[in-house]
């Protein structure tokens, strides 16, 4: 294994810790596009997988999100040394 993506994978515990209300606030803001006639739950919302992808050449932390207002999708957080880079609309689950 890539000795970076290691790296990166034994801090999610800690990149998790501090980026979870950036998270949190991403994840109502894409909420509110959702909510009319859907059952909305204020969270908190616990991701269903961590992974280390690759995003535009460089690795990153993916924190994967399913969620009540959006059921087709599973939501990607990506993070990377503390900072939220973006909520994706759609990811894979590993």
């Amino acid at each position: 294994p890539d000795a970076e993506a290691l790296e990166l994978a034994r801090s999610a515990a800690r990149e998790f810790v501090s980026c979870r209300p950036m998270i949190e606030r991403e994840l109502a803001d894409h909420r509110l596009a959702y909510e009319d006639g859907v059952e909305m739950s204020d969270g908190p919302f616990a991701p269903c997988f961590v992974a280390v992808v690759e995003l535009e050449r460089r690795l990153v932390l993916e924190f994967g999100y399913r969620v009540p207002w959006d059921e087709e999708h599973t939501l990607g957080a990506r993070v990377l040394g503390g900072e939220l880079i973006e909520l994706n609309g759609s990811v894979v689950e590993p």
